[in-house]
């Protein structure tokens, strides 16, 4: 829940003070959903003193910015990012994707370049065992570690209600929204 309040008091905790970080956070423009979402972190981000440049940059800035600026073992070149999308799926192991050390960008999909060795110990073990109890603990654990360091922080999930005519059937909804024809294979009309 946005609480700037408790925000403050765990940065005044933390013996943290905004002084002279001023993030810059890129991003394309054109998209009214995009472009809204940037100004409100930007507005959340000064009420509890983070002042945050927005910046406008075209698409091939931006991916030079995230993925192709990351060279030699390097971060890319910003300070904030929002993102979206990505490919969450029902097996836990696609985190690796993300987080591993060795998915570090341009190679791989870690435009983070977080790296926890333990981390990526646990992802090589959760790879060998079909054990579900196992995994369950494994990944638990990963989950519990990226929390902690708050990689990311999830802002919200997009939700959609679908409308379908009753002849049409298999059709199942996608888990997000931006895949809705993924399945699309499977449905058919019935007459």
């Amino acid at each position: 829940a946005y609480d700037p309040d408790k925000a403050r008091s765990l940065l005044a905790e933390a013996d943290w003070a905004a002084g002279g970080f001023a993030p810059q956070m890129h991003y394309i423009p054109g998209d009214p959903f995009n472009e809204s979402l940037h100004n409100i972190v930007q507005q959340q981000l000064a009420d509890i003193g983070i002042n945050v440049e927005l910046v406008q940059v075209d698409v091939t800035e931006y991916t030079n910015r995230i993925i192709s600026g990351a060279v030699n073992g390097e971060p890319g070149d910003f300070d904030l990012l929002i993102g979206s999308g990505g490919v969450m799926g029902s097996d836990p192991n696609v985190t690796a994707r993300y987080f591993d050390t060795a998915s570090m960008t341009p190679f791989g999909a870690n435009y983070s370049h977080f790296s926890n060795a333990r981390v990526d110990e646990l992802l090589i073990a959760g790879r060998g065992t079909t054990d579900v109890a196992e995994r369950k603990t494994i990944y638990k654990e990963i989950a519990t570690i990226l929390n902690e360091e708050a990689v990311w922080v999830y802002m919200f999930r997009l939700y959609a209600i679908y409308g379908i005519n009753n002849r049409v059937k298999n059709f199942t909804p996608p888990g997000h929204p931006g895949r809705l024809i993924s399945s699309a294979h499977e449905w058919y009309v019935e007459e």
